[in-house]
């Protein structure tokens, strides 16, 4: 496949490569296939898609993904669980934000955060401390999307208007909050290799419990 032999060469960004990718996939197939590991609680749902045809494009990917190849795999997994739960990309490079993902539900309206982790990765730390996907690194986050729009406003190569995303996602966490925040992972070996799992949170319940 050209584009992972592209991202194992160094040639692609794994994560717009993803989401390229990820409209290969029989998506329409895949509405089905979410299971739940348990049911919402509290505020916190988490499943994972048990699709043969999935895992097989993953498993494809991730052989041909050279260095990269765990990384893209998360990747590619986050974009499998968006596409099954009806989230639709906002559109922009995670090196403007810092976010793996910024989505839309298709039917809400509302704004989702992705964090995509493959292989053996877990949610790790910044050199400030904050840890990912906690509401003080999301703040961080948006803050940062704050600054971007101030000073460059709208992209003049994509016409994404930065200010407008940041303002959104700040009122987004603002009562009531409607900020949803997904942390969607990819194995590679072992049981469930493959198969994308994904553990979802309102605003309200980051940070008590673990992901």
């Amino acid at each position: 496949m050209f584009v992972s032999r592209s991202i194992a060469a160094g040639g692609i960004d794994p994560v717009g490569a993803a989401e390229i990718m990820s409209n290969f996939l029989p998506f329409n197939k895949i509405f089905g296939a979410v299971k739940k590991m348990r049911g919402a609680w509290r505020g916190v749902q988490s499943g994972a898609i048990a699709d043969k045809q999935v895992a097989a494009g993953i498993k494809e990917i991730y052989e041909q993904g050279g260095k990269k190849a765990a990384e893209l795999a998360g990747e590619y997994g986050a974009h499998a669980v968006a596409r099954a739960k009806g989230l639709t990309s906002i559109g922009f490079s995670p090196r403007y934000h810092g976010m793996d993902g910024i989505y839309r539900d298709a039917i809400t309206g509302k704004l989702v955060i992705m964090e995509a982790k493959g292989g053996s990765a877990v949610l790790g730390r910044t050199v400030d401390g904050a840890e990912q996907m906690s509401k003080t690194w999301i703040e961080k986050k948006i803050k940062r999307l704050e600054d971007l729009g101030r000073k460059v406003g709208v992209d003049s190569g994509t016409g994404t208007d930065f200010e407008a995303i940041a303002e959104e996602l700040r009122a987004s966490i603002q009562p009531p909050p409607t900020l949803r925040a997904i942390v969607a992972s990819t194995k590679v070996d072992g049981p469930g290799a493959f198969a994308p799992s994904f553990i979802e949170k309102t605003w309200a319940n980051i940070g008590t419990l673990d992901w």
